[in-house]
């Protein structure tokens, strides 16, 4: 099973946490960076066997919006999560 690391890090902390994490469940593991202005998250596809981890921080409860821009831009085959 791929992993697939969907992150928001501009400044590496979230990055970080969200390797470790990753690195215990697979070794095959894919990085789609939503601060990558230059990424067109439209081609990005997400496999319904992929193991997904979504990372990024949060200010006062809320996600940054550009990474949601981006976020919902990727396109994703059925999948399930534990949230």
């Amino acid at each position: 099973m791929n992993t697939v690391e969907i992150i928001f890090s501009p400044t590496g902390g979230t990055e970080k946490i969200a390797n470790i994490i990753s690195a215990c469940w697979s070794e095959n593991i894919t990085k789609i960076d939503l601060s990558d202005a230059k990424t067109d998250f439209s081609k990005c596809t997400i496999d319904k066997d992929d193991r997904i981890l979504i990372a990024m921080p949060s200010f006062g409860g809320r996600a940054p919006f550009v990474a949601v821009r981006c976020y919902t831009s990727l396109t994703f085959k059925v999948f399930c999560a534990i949230i």
